[in-house]
């Protein structure tokens, strides 16, 4: 069986922070593959750079060495205004506190991908509407983020993160402020949407209860990749 178009390929990349002898080496030589139309989890203990390598697939931080293709652009080739562009039409991304704008509305808050696009607000408003009816969460569209639960603010934040149909969605533990129903119902959400083609999400997580939510994991330990296995492959037991 032949394996799907690779979304993002990472080879040898290293990446270290500070300078002489506080410099520190985060990433050794990271190798790792990821597909188009798989759902890719990271786990790994705190400070392993799990949240580092992540970053460098975004093109939100450069790697100090190694080649990186992403959905077929050389990213370690291209400038930074260039990758900024690619980054702000390609990527999308959900995080463990929601980072939604407290004083404008879910829908503007949905909205802000298209705007950094260019696009006017006017224009920007009904894909919003469409983005947050495929979560469930149109008749919300009015309120404010702190007029709503901690699962329908993330629920917000993965119709803002698939507003402009972004083909890479980075996810840095995107249940982590959610209790465990409220983060298989946010897993499930996020897995249906995730079904469309050529899409790939790559999700940095700690909780082992949205593991099967995967299609593939990589463990990570001491800035490398130590196992990367299809999920129905992956030994829970051992790694709990």
């Amino acid at each position: 069986m032949s394996l799907p178009p690779i979304a993002a390929q990472a080879r040898q990349i290293t990446k270290s922070f500070g300078n002489g002898n506080a410099k520190v080496q985060v990433l050794h030589g990271i190798d790792l593959d990821a597909y188009e139309s798989e759902i890719l989890m990271l786990l790994g203990p705190s400070g392993c750079g799990k949240t580092t390598l992540i970053s460098i697939l975004a093109g939100t931080l450069t790697p100090d060495d190694g080649e990186l293709e992403v959905l077929g652009e050389p990213l370690h080739r291209m400038k930074s205004s260039a990758i900024t562009r690619f980054r702000a039409k390609n990527v999308g991304f959900i995080f463990q506190q929601f980072n939604l704008i407290p004083t404008i509305s879910c829908e503007e808050n949905v909205a802000v991908p298209l705007l950094i696009q260019g696009m006017s607000l006017s224009k920007a408003l009904p894909h919003a509407r469409k983005s947050l009816e495929e979560v469930g969460l149109i008749e919300h569209r009015k309120k404010r983020p702190n007029q709503l639960s901690g699962g329908q603010q993330q629920r917000v934040a993965i119709a803002r993160a698939l507003v402009h149909q972004p083909r890479l969605i980075i996810c840095d533990e995107p249940t982590a402020a959610l209790d465990a129903e409220n983060g298989q119902r946010v897993m499930e959400l996020f897995r249906n949407l995730m079904r469309q083609p050529g899409r790939c999400a790559i999700v940095v997580t700690h909780d082992h209860r949205i593991l099967r939510y995967s299609d593939r994991i990589a463990t990570m330990n001491d800035g490398r990749i130590v196992e990367s296995v299809a999920t129905a492959d992956f030994d829970f037991d051992h790694h709990r």
